[in-house]
């Protein structure tokens, strides 16, 4: 991985490639275990979280003193519970889970203060794809404290340990808040609007309505110790909350990283593990824990339930120390003081000397911490208000320099203009770029397929779909024109990408899945034309086969061959020439075989429906093909785009 601060080793890419491949084959082997007792795991916590609910709720409204204070830790693990099982739920570990209805994570409402929507975005979609990326992870350490030398040092910051003590006083109000502006920045959105904060507001009234009108209401002359009763269960359960997830990222053991143009697969991977910790339980704890303790591995598998990564964890941290990679996990206790210890160092500007931080903070002579201090904020103040009015690099505004139909009424691409303020950017082959419009009085964001790498192009080639329902494909396929103005969401990234190039290669796609492979194929054209490269593109009908003539130019000076399969048509078009070939039939082990018989010995990179794409894994599986050979993006055909 290029460009990383703070990382202790050095490892060629190669060995980052093939590190990432045996952490993706891992993933896919737990991806297809699992099933009921997972389920029945949840259940029982989530039964066990509805009793100390009821029971901490009856204790302090009847018991005496220490009635009253078991009574408000009870209640406390419910808020505990509630928020690390929404957590799982949210990340949709038991959606595919047979028999489950309760557990969703579209329709899951929990109790707890923050907006299931904004917490979802502000978590999945900005969060974990950003982990310890210093100024875009919205997670609450690395922009609001300081927790790295990397970081600039900033006035506020001598505040930060006080403040992280206390900050559990107002974490009811402050994180609903705090999610529901990440979500607003991130959508171009005014952060201060009745939009960005009526869910939130909802929410919170509602939290407030129950614990200190309601059942104090029921209470009579107990509704005052009903109320405190109340205040300290949340306190209690926020207190707990934000060690969890500061000692998960935020520690001495913890590195960041600069926003990075273009990351593989495997850099993903890697960042990933040095970004996080884990922690150490008694076991009896890890029903109220929800997985948190195996907070590492959920970061590399965020759609794997506790149970699978508590079972992961000895296999990753063996392939980590194989490739001596620091896999970092010590008691909680442990780990809290080591956050305590990070935040307190951190808050002074003092310059990295490569000692333990509290050491090299206690041998500074005061005198000169107080003019470091004085100097620091002089710089700070005259460059904030010497700063240029500049707009922030993450939201930047584009327009749209060509479209163009290819399949009438429902398939359209267009060429945006890059950003001038991205000179020399460059993106890898198989990325794709976020894409914010205002439809109306919304705002939407939405992900797309870079059709060519910039390594043939200086512009962004999108392609979109129209898909029924779809209010954000249908604006663009009917009403964005040539000269229309939208904005870019962050830089192109993407971890289904062709990174290197591997000796043979099988590309499949179905439908609009062609896209991220499309550009795959530019970089092989221009890189190495001669290559072994097959290509499987589904489609039901020929008029639905997208960028037909692009794909049939491509192979012109190559040694590419495609195979264009058509499920819903009886008369299949003769074969064109030894390149280009028709066939009919859906994804099989024997239509495999048929068109690329070698398909065992090749690097396999397919894009389609999630449906398409589980039956190609059983069955390469069912073959022995090593896994590891698989890449693939898979997208939902019933969800607009």
């Amino acid at each position: 991985m290029q460009n990383l601060p703070e990382v202790p080793l050095f490892l060629r890419p190669e060995e980052i490639e093939a590190f990432g491949a045996e952490i993706h084959e891992l993933y896919l082997q737990a991806k297809a275990e699992g099933g009921r007792k997972e389920l029945q795991f949840l259940e029982t916590s989530d039964t066990v979280s509805k009793t100390f609910d009821v029971l901490g709720r009856g204790l302090i409204f009847t018991g005496g003193p220490l009635s009253w204070l078991l009574g408000s830790y009870l209640l406390s693990l419910h808020y505990v519970i509630e928020f690390s099982q929404g957590h799982n739920i949210f990340h949709e570990q038991y959606d595919s889970i047979p028999g489950n209805t309760r557990f969703r994570s579209e329709t899951w409402k929990w109790d707890n203060t923050m907006d299931e929507e904004d917490w979802k975005f502000a978590h999945q979609s900005l969060h974990h794809p950003f982990t310890n990326v210093l100024g875009v992870d919205p997670d609450f350490g690395y922009l609001m404290y300081r927790l790295n030398q990397k970081q600039e040092w900033k006035p506020h910051h001598l505040f930060q340990f006080p403040l992280l003590l206390t900050q559990p006083l107002i974490s009811t109000f402050f994180f609903p808040w705090y999610v529901a502006s990440s979500r607003a920045f991130a959508e171009n959105r005014k952060p201060v609007s009745f939009e960005t904060y009526s869910p939130s507001l909802k929410k919170i009234i509602e939290h407030f309505f129950k614990n200190y009108l309601l059942f104090p209401g029921f209470s009579g002359f107990n509704s005052l110790k009903v109320m405190t009763g109340n205040a300290l269960a949340k306190l209690i359960s926020n207190y707990y909350l934000q060690f969890i997830f500061g000692v998960s990222h935020l520690s001495e053991a913890s590195y960041v990283f600069p926003e990075k143009e273009f990351e593989t697969e495997a850099e993903y991977y890697l960042r990933q593990v040095l970004s996080t910790v884990n922690f150490e339980i008694p076991e009896f704890l890890e029903l109220i824990c929800g997985g948190m303790d195996t907070h590492l591995e959920h970061h590399l598998f965020p759609d794997l339930p506790p149970l699978r990564l508590k079972k992961l964890a000895p296999k990753v941290k063996g392939i980590c120390e194989k490739y001596n990679i620091p896999y970092r996990k010590a008691p909680f206790l442990e780990q809290i003081l080591s956050f305590f210890r990070n935040v307190l160092y951190c808050s002074f500007p003092i310059p990295e000397k490569g000692q333990a931080g509290l050491e090299l903070l206690f041998q500074t002579k005061p005198e000169m911490l107080l003019r470091d201090i004085a100097e620091k904020t002089k710089s700070y103040l005259v460059s904030f208000f010497q700063k240029e009015d500049e707009q922030d690099e993450f939201f930047l505004r584009s327009k749209v320099l060509k479209k163009k139909i290819e399949i009438p009424g429902k398939v359209a691409s267009f060429v945006l203009k890059v950003p001038s303020h991205w000179k020399g950017l460059s993106w890898e082959a198989g990325s794709y770029i976020s894409v914010q419009m205002n439809i109306g009085n919304s705002v939407y964001t939405r992900q797309y397929s870079l059709l060519r790498p910039s390594s043939v192009t200086r512009e962004f080639h999108i392609a979109v779909k129209e898909i029924e329902g779809g209010k954000v494909s249908g604006y663009m396929l009917r009403q964005l024109k040539e000269g229309d103005e939208l904005y870019l969401l962050g830089r192109p990234r993407g971890k289904f990408t062709l990174g290197f190039i591997p000796p043979k290669l099988l590309f499949i796609a179905a439908g609009i899945g062609i896209t991220s492979i499309l550009s795959m194929l530019y970089k092989l054209k221009k890189e190495s034309p001669k290559h072994k490269v097959s290509i499987l593109y589904f489609n039901r009908y020929r008029a639905n086969i997208a960028f037909y003539k692009e794909l049939l130019e491509l192979l012109i000076g190559t040694s590419f061959d495609i195979t264009f399969y058509l499920t819903g048509e009886e008369n299949i078009p003769k074969n064109v020439s030894t390149q280009i070939k028709f066939a009919s039939g859906w994804i099989s082990e024997e239509g495999l075989e048929r068109a690329v018989p070698d398909y065992l010995e090749r690097y396999i990179y397919a894009s389609a429906p999630e449906a398409f794409i589980q039956k190609t894994k059983d069955f390469l599986e069912h073959k022995k093909f090593p896994l590891s050979r698989l890449y693939y993006a898979t997208f939902s055909p019933n969800k607009g785009i």
